[in-house]
């Protein structure tokens, strides 16, 4: 019979430090997972605040681009339509320097690509 208290009080001993350990365990799970969750709530908001920076840059990055392609339009205008008044004195009949480095380059391609050996 004192086999069988002391089996029994060993199985009390290891069952309550088996069950401390499976407590503590999980209180520890709970404290990571707690931590875990704030962190990751942490990251969200600083990539939620780091992407809406970007859409205000590149916002402010297409203005930019718009304002200087209008500003390049207006200055090519300005320059092409200063350039054939002053290039053509003669009531527009002379091609202007432009014309005639377009019409030289089309003549050396014209006669390079009539050179060009056949790959037999």
């Amino acid at each position: 019979m004192t086999y069988y208290v002391l089996v029994s009080f060993v199985s009390l001993i290891v069952g309550i430090v088996i069950g401390k350990y499976l407590l503590t365990s999980k209180s520890n799970a709970a404290k990571e997972l707690y931590q875990t969750r704030e962190e990751l709530e942490s990251i969200k908001a600083k990539l939620k605040h780091h992407l809406s920076q970007n859409v205000v840059l590149f916002k402010q990055l297409d203005d930019s681009y718009q304002k200087l392609f209008k500003q390049f339009g207006e200055t090519v205008d300005d320059i092409s339509t200063a350039l054939s008044d002053t290039n053509r004195p003669n009531g527009g009949n002379t091609p202007n320097s432009f014309e005639l480095l377009s019409n030289r380059e089309m003549d050396n391609l014209k006669e390079h690509t009539a050179q060009q050996p056949k790959d037999y």
